[in-house]
């Protein structure tokens, strides 16, 4: 595969109008600057269901902001919509703003980063960051 590409949907969620065209369009420029040559499909979901799939892979039975997984081709990234409105409140920010960050987050996950590892944290939080301010100067 040549290119990334992206591909948003919503599992008994509403997006904010407008949100999966601007998303769709940015999430894939990242992807292709990261160099993630894949499918890479983002699911936002309601806190019931990411919290499903966060006991069968990771063992915790509590939802969470963003899951992904790295299938060699594909990859999939799993967003949570209800922590996204609730932390978008909690911030004083909008619940887009919010939603990419979760799915820029996942899809810097994909690429390799992983703020796990000590070394590495400081890095993905300044390409988050850096990312999101290309985000809010567009939209």
């Amino acid at each position: 595969m040549e290119k990334s590409r992206v591909h948003l949907k919503s599992l008994r969620v509403k997006l904010p109008y407008g949100f999966k065209n601007k998303a769709e369009r940015f999430l894939r420029d990242i992807a292709a600057r990261e160099k993630l040559h894949k499918n890479i499909f983002i699911i936002f979901v309601n806190d019931s269901y990411i919290k499903k799939l966060n006991k069968v892979f990771l063992g915790k039975n509590k939802p969470t902001d963003v899951l992904s997984f790295d299938l060699g081709n594909e990859a999939e990234i799993y967003v949570s919509v209800d922590t996204a409105k609730r932390m978008a409140l909690k911030f004083g920010v909008s619940p887009e703003l919010e939603l990419i960050r979760y799915a820029l987050h996942g899809l810097l996950h994909i690429a390799g980063y992983d703020h796990k590892k000590s070394s590495m944290e400081p890095f993905m939080q300044k390409e988050e960051e850096d990312y999101l301010k290309i985000w809010e100067s567009l939209y």
